[in-house]
């Protein structure tokens, strides 16, 4: 698999890789057959929200291939997955929460949410926390 894989492509890989079929891994992980091809087939990136997090990492930490997925083409799915509540929590403890708010327009209770994994941040939202971290 290359580097310009996309993330439901790698998914596919790893899962044949480890001769797990789709319909076992949805039965094992309670969650349904056509979302795992949905993922597959790259069909559920449109609208990531909170519930679709958890069965992503769900699918990744049972197939124990977090460390193998390449992130390159979706910086934004990575942030999602992997480093959300970290940098947020940089970002809170380096400016402050209310000040961290004001700069991404949200409410602080926001901030409080995507540190405890609760929100998945906007995609417009990661675009300016990207600008915040470049100062």
């Amino acid at each position: 698999i290359d580097d310009t894989s996309s993330f439901g492509k790698q998914i596919n890989y790893f899962r044949k890789l480890k001769n797990i079929r789709a319909k076992d891994m949805a039965k094992a992980l309670n969650i349904g057959y056509s979302t795992i091809l949905r993922i597959e087939n790259d069909n559920f990136n449109q609208k990531l929200n909170h519930q679709s997090i958890i069965i992503l990492n769900k699918i990744i930490d049972y197939m124990d291939i977090r460390d193998k997925l390449n992130f390159s083409n979706n910086d934004y799915l990575d942030f999602i997955l992997n480093k959300q509540s970290s940098i947020i929590v940089e970002l809170k403890e380096k400016i402050g929460r209310i000040k961290l708010a004001k700069e991404l327009k949200v409410s602080a209770d926001s901030v409080t949410r995507w540190i405890n994994n609760e929100v998945v941040i906007s995609k417009e939202n990661y675009a300016k926390l990207k600008d915040i971290l470049k100062n």
